[in-house]
């Protein structure tokens, strides 16, 4: 197929980590899904929620399979060209990521290296679309200007990910989990967990911190 700059690009590469695991969700293969929820920081993921039900119900169709979509760039219709991702301003990014995340689509992560980065979907799945309003609050007799707030919906929402976040961290500094991380009965990964030395652990990894919910105020 053609790219945006007009060069010839191929749809269809070898599987990845990413493509392998969109498939197993899509099939529940060796029950991951469950096993998966069973971490402390995947216990309320919108998407695990949804492809659980449905194969817990039965419910699970050909047209309910979790999609892996690759970005290539962004083309300009009225001009028929365009420019890969390394070609395009951090406004159009910031769009494209917009329009993709309205269609209900999860975008991870994109890599500095890479010329292209993935979206998830599921056609049940969808992410949170609120218009922001003001809200008045009577209370005995008084109303009561509140301002801009999300809906209770979105809100549990977040709310289910920073309890997620916290169980996470709980679990992180647990004793018996200090214990098989230092012994050598888990599998250490540094970026995570930290360095163990002399039989101590330094704490340094990213588990032990808020990576997303750390910056939450009470009003």
């Amino acid at each position: 197929m053609t790219a945006p700059d007009g060069s010839t690009i191929y749809p269809i590469s070898q599987n990845n980590n990413i493509s392998d695991l969109t498939l197993r969700l899509t099939t529940n293969e060796d029950d991951i899904i469950r096993r998966l929820m069973q971490s402390p920081y995947a216990r309320n993921s919108i998407l695990l929620k949804k492809l659980n039900d449905l194969h817990r119900t039965g419910r699970m169709t050909a047209d309910d399979k979790l999609e892996m979509n690759s970005v290539v760039g962004l083309k300009d219709g009225n001009k028929r060209e365009g420019k890969d991702y390394f070609g395009i301003t951090p406004m159009e990014d910031y769009i494209i990521k917009m329009n993709m995340t309205f269609r209900d689509m999860l975008v991870l992560p994109t890599m500095a290296d890479k010329k292209t980065y993935y979206t998830l979907q599921q056609s049940k799945v969808q992410l949170v679309h609120d218009l922001l309003t003001y809200e008045d609050i009577v209370k005995d007799g008084i109303v009561k200007h509140v301002g801009q707030r999300f809906s209770t919906n979105t809100l549990g929402i977040f709310e289910g990910y920073f309890f997620d976040e916290l169980e996470s961290v709980i679990q992180y500094y647990d004793k018996k989990n200090i214990e098989k991380l230092v012994s050598g009965e888990a599998q250490l990964r540094e970026n995570y967990h930290g360095n163990v030395s002399n039989g101590r652990m330094n704490f340094s990894g990213n588990g032990g911190k808020f990576r997303y919910m750390y910056d939450i105020k009470h009003y």
